[in-house]
């Protein structure tokens, strides 16, 4: 007899599609231990980071392991569009991949074909994977359930990206769009200066033009207070903090609290 699957895959794409608000964090740190503490914590999901991270392949199946444990699911961010890196993930059994430097809708067509199987996009298929219980789960549950639940996600990261999210919105398959406060800085003349007006301006005009979409729009934010700010503004895939620069943060105040460090 087949086994069941208890594991929460695809509740993150169905929650978005059912106007939903979702809560997440990035994580740098290649240990299931994070995860499992920011699921218990009541996170609905971690993005893993591939892109500046130094997380090995092995650590993120690992990390998918606690990631179905306590209860949440992990989106990957990916260092581009690789079909073979993001195939191995996926089968892994993450839940979602998010692109980052995505500008065209020639870009975010590349990039949400990776993550669904034929006809809908062109992932290798291979039914032994953990995803689809090595070999437990039928083919065409696994492969529709699959394309469903995998969550697509491109950064908007450069002045042409946000010129161009009509034409990115259009994208079957995309479910959020992420916008990327410090790279936009960057693109935008105002290196790291994520509040300057005119890259608040830049963010809040990207937010206004999806958020009639059915993409849902995602954003980074430091702090909770920040955070609020475009949760207001209609942003339902919010990211909030690191964990280095949170358990970093925690040490530096018990230090300051101490008189140690100013």
């Amino acid at each position: 007899m087949k086994g069941g699957d208890s594991r929460v895959y695809g509740k993150l794409s169905e929650r978005l599609r059912a106007g939903g608000v979702l809560y997440g964090t990035f994580v740098e740190t290649g240990h299931p231990v994070v995860v499992d503490v920011a699921g218990n914590a009541g996170m609905d999901f971690v993005v893993v980071d591939l892109e500046h991270g130094m997380i090995t392949l092995d650590e993120v199946e690992n990390m998918v392991r606690a990631a179905d444990a306590c209860g949440i699911e992990v989106v990957v961010r990916v260092p581009g569009v690789d079909e073979s890196l993001i195939g191995r993930l996926l089968d892994a059994g993450a839940g979602g991949v998010q692109v980052p430097r995505v500008s065209t809708k020639g870009e975010t067509e590349a990039a949400v074909a990776t993550t669904r199987y034929a006809p809908a996009g062109r992932r290798g298929y291979f039914p032994l994977s953990r995803a689809a219980r090595f070999g437990g789960a039928d083919k065409n549950e696994h492969i529709a359930r699959s394309n469903a639940g995998c969550l697509a996600v491109v950064q908007i990261e450069g002045v042409e990206g946000a010129r161009n999210v009509a034409e990115i919105m259009t994208v079957p398959g995309l479910d959020v769009l992420f916008i990327g406060p410090y790279d936009l800085s960057m693109s935008m003349g105002f290196p790291g200066q994520v509040q300057h007006p005119q890259v608040v301006q830049a963010m809040s005009d990207v937010v206004a033009r999806a958020r009639s979409s059915r993409v849902a729009v995602g954003i980074f934010a430091d702090t909770p207070e920040a955070a609020r700010k475009w949760l207001d503004q209609g942003v339902r895939y919010m990211t909030v903090g690191i964990d280095t620069d949170l358990l970093g943060g925690a040490y530096r105040h018990i230090l300051s609290e101490l008189g140690v460090r100013s």
